[in-house]
């Protein structure tokens, strides 16, 4: 499931959120925690100390492809609640090859594409 252009930043924001709420229990804690911000709040400040946090746990390892490390990438995603249109489409693909790479399954994914894109 390629991601649309068809979505408004707001619903990108939700598919995300959405398809790894679908596989939470496969993230890490630290991811869970930032995603269960992501999902209850559109605050900036409580968004903004959530990505701090993340980068903070990658540390030095940043270039790393590990599993830890994918699932922080794919929390800091959705944690933008704010984005523009112009970086969305940039967001989406990043996204979907980041939970590709991290072995998450596909289903989930395309699911929480479709049904926002059900709400386009």
């Amino acid at each position: 499931m390629a991601p649309s252009s068809e979505l408004s930043p707001s619903q990108a924001r939700q598919a995300m959120i959405s398809a790894l709420l679908a596989v939470g229990d496969q993230l890490t804690p630290n991811a869970r925690s930032a995603l269960g911000i992501a999902a209850q709040t559109d605050d900036l400040n409580a968004n903004e100390q959530a990505r701090v946090s993340l980068w903070k746990s990658i540390g030095g390892r940043a270039m790393e492809a590990t599993h830890d490390i994918l699932c922080a990438r794919l929390a800091i995603c959705t944690l933008h609640p704010n984005a523009s249109v112009a970086d969305t489409q940039d967001t989406l693909e990043y996204f979907a090859y980041t939970y590709r790479l991290c072995g998450l399954p596909e289903s989930a994914l395309s699911h929480a594409f479709a049904a926002e894109q059900g709400n386009a």
